[in-house]
């Protein structure tokens, strides 16, 4: 909590890295409305990185997002550019985002080779058991 004082004090930055661990989900909520509320009156700045796509949803701008994707390369974009038209107030942050519309989700074909790999790998018995 003193860093998060430290930084709103002095207008600086919090890195938290994966901020659902060891929080539950109205600390969180609580973290970002002191970055994004009247609270934040020396324009101290929250960066962090979940895997918890609903902390999206207490976030109200989406150019405030940024998503990393990793294609042949690793990339970083602003949710809201990645979203185009579909960047709605009307729409919930983590179902556009779970939809697969941003090209965040696995494909159906990665998908399916990776289940039809462990039934292959349940049928001969590899399991690899350590006992």
């Amino acid at each position: 909590m003193s860093n998060i004082i430290h930084d709103l004090y002095t207008g600086g930055y919090l890195i938290i890295d994966e901020i659902e661990n060891h929080l539950n989900k109205r600390i969180i909520q609580l973290i970002i409305e002191f970055f994004t509320g009247e609270l934040n009156v020396n324009g101290a700045t929250l960066i962090f990185s979940t895997h918890y796509v609903e902390v999206l949803d207490t976030i109200d701008r989406s150019d405030a997002i940024y998503v990393t994707q990793k294609k042949p390369k690793s990339e970083i974009n602003r949710f809201s550019d990645l979203l185009g038209d579909k960047d709605r107030n009307d729409k919930k942050k983590s179902d556009l985002f779970l939809s697969g519309i941003i090209d965040t989700m696995p494909t159906y074909q990665s998908y399916r080779g990776t289940k039809n790999i462990i039934a292959a790998l349940l049928q001969k018995g590899d399991t690899h058991e350590k006992n």
